[in-house]
């Protein structure tokens, strides 16, 4: 049992390296090369990178939960699997993929890997927090653009994106 958990580990890790080296490459052709195309680029793979990190989090926690600790309620168990249960007219249970908003999603992932592992919550109440936030508002705005403005990312709005990426790097590193 040991070794399925250790195997998880590492896998989780290989995902997260490969996202990690995506944001990295994406900075450099942005260092390279400023244009909005690369712009768009480095964000949407910065929030590749969150998200991809965030379900690694919750695969973690789920790991330690069934091979370790049995620290989760059913409650949070079913949250960290992202289901959403109901019941179909026939009686049976339904189960469907559960939505839960970027923000929500970060800071519970956040929260159940540190009670399964242990370590420190990130504070929310600093501007890079605040400036994740700014960023997924770009994020949702170039990924659903409704007119060719939408499309551009301001050089405030790449500092914003800067500072989200700082913030989230430095809060993760306990969870690395």
């Amino acid at each position: 049992m040991e070794d399925d958990f250790l195997e998880k580990l590492k896998k989780e890790f290989i995902f997260f390296g490969r996202l990690s080296e995506d944001v990295d490459y994406a900075r450099k052709l942005l260092e390279e090369n400023d244009s909005q195309i690369v712009r768009r680029t480095y964000l949407r793979s910065l929030f590749a990178f969150i998200e991809g990190n965030s379900f690694r989090l919750r695969q973690l926690a789920l790991a330690a939960h069934i091979h370790r600790t049995q620290c989760f309620s059913n409650e949070e168990i079913i949250m960290l699997e992202e289901k959403d249960l109901g019941i179909k007219n026939n009686g049976n249970l339904k189960i469907r993929t559960k939505y839960i908003d970027f923000a929500s999603n970060i800071r519970f992932s956040q929260k159940s890997y540190i009670k399964a592992f242990g370590g420190k919550l990130p504070d929310y109440t600093v501007n890079g927090w605040a400036q994740l936030i700014k960023a997924l508002e770009i994020r949702n705005r170039i990924t659903h653009p409704r007119s060719e403005n939408d499309l551009n990312i301001s050089n405030e709005e790449l500092k914003a994106i800067y500072e989200a990426k700082e913030w989230y790097s430095d809060n993760i590193q306990f969870m690395l």
